[in-house]
């Protein structure tokens, strides 16, 4: 009777062995004595998490910490998505009102990027290591097990954080969309662009914003191509003009080039609102077409104007 309760103990026993520890390979040593919270789905003001079957202890740690960022992401994400509907969208699907939930994974991919999730260390967690050796092969494996503080203190901050990081990219695309009717100069719209990229850079592929950001774009983009070279006084030696946009008046530090048939000492300089160029016409002849051509390169457009001109 007895041997009959031993083999049914020990085919209890060897199924659950297999699941800890692979085949061939038996304990060999651990950390020190294992703690209670080894095993544990949970604990509150904690994250726990378990690692298996990696041959050195750095990549079991490397795997962990991954795991505990992606825990707090997870835990973040789900509390902002669960009080808020601000970025929940329905849509019709096959007649069918569809309510997309992909602002849970934007806000996961955003929280994790945040730097305090960034700066998950080892050295804040309680840890707990076996290893297991394989006797012919020499080969070994580590289980690690990490206890990570996080307590409902911190969820609230980093939430907050969250929300503050969201909201001021929120503001920043606002006031690029707004000044798109405020631009005095083309180098505002060079830098604007160079912001909503930035911008775009810091969301997710999925984040709406990111539709909404490569529309901005182009819009700066377009103001380009409609810049003009509006002539304001063509006098023998003297062209003042203006760049313009949209009735508006535009400055800009760049000069333009500028070639001409017969006058040389061509000579470009801002005043003001206006560009003055002067020129030298000493080897110009009245019967000729006499003409100065200016070119400005904006970004990817061509803004050109060619200037005929009178000797007297």
């Amino acid at each position: 009777m007895k041997r009959l309760l031993l083999i049914v103990l020990m085919a209890l026993i060897l199924p659950s062995c297999s699941i800890a520890q692979k085949q061939g390979f038996k304990f060999a040593e651990k950390s020190g004595q294992k703690p209670e919270w080894v095993g544990k789905a949970s604990m509150p003001g904690y994250i726990i998490v378990h690692v298996d079957d990696k041959a050195t202890l750095e990549e079991a740690t490397a795997e962990a910490m991954t795991k505990v960022r992606v825990s707090m992401a997870s835990t973040i994400a789900t509390f902002v998505v669960n009080n808020t509907d601000l970025h929940k969208e329905t849509n019709i699907k096959n007649g069918i009102a569809v309510t997309e939930t992909e602002f849970e994974s934007t806000t996961k991919a955003r929280v994790a990027k945040m730097p305090a999730i960034k700066g998950v260390s080892i050295s804040k967690a309680d840890t707990y290591y076996e290893v297991f050796k394989n006797k012919k092969s020499g080969e070994k494996y580590y289980q690690l097990y990490v206890k990570y503080p996080f307590t409902q203190a911190e969820i609230d901050e980093m939430t907050a954080i969250y929300e503050k990081q969201e909201e001021d990219i929120n503001n920043r695309i606002y006031e690029l969309d707004m000044k798109l009717n405020e631009i005095e100069t083309v180098e505002q719209i060079a830098s604007s662009i160079v912001a909503l990229s930035s911008l775009k850079e810091e969301l997710d592929e999925i984040d709406a914003r990111v539709k909404r950001i490569d529309g901005i774009i182009k819009l700066y983009n377009a103001i380009y191509g409609n810049i003009s070279i509006d002539i304001v006084e063509n006098n023998p030696g003297k062209i003042v003009f203006n760049l313009v946009y949209d009735g508006k008046k535009l400055k800009t530090s760049q000069m333009p080039k500028m070639s001409s048939n017969c006058a040389y000492d061509i000579v470009a300089k801002n005043v003001g609102d206006k560009v003055v160029v002067t020129y030298n016409s000493e080897y110009c002849y009245a019967q000729d077409d006499n003409r100065i051509d200016l070119k400005y390169n904006f970004g990817t457009k061509n803004v050109k104007k060619t200037v005929y001109f009178k000797l007297r």
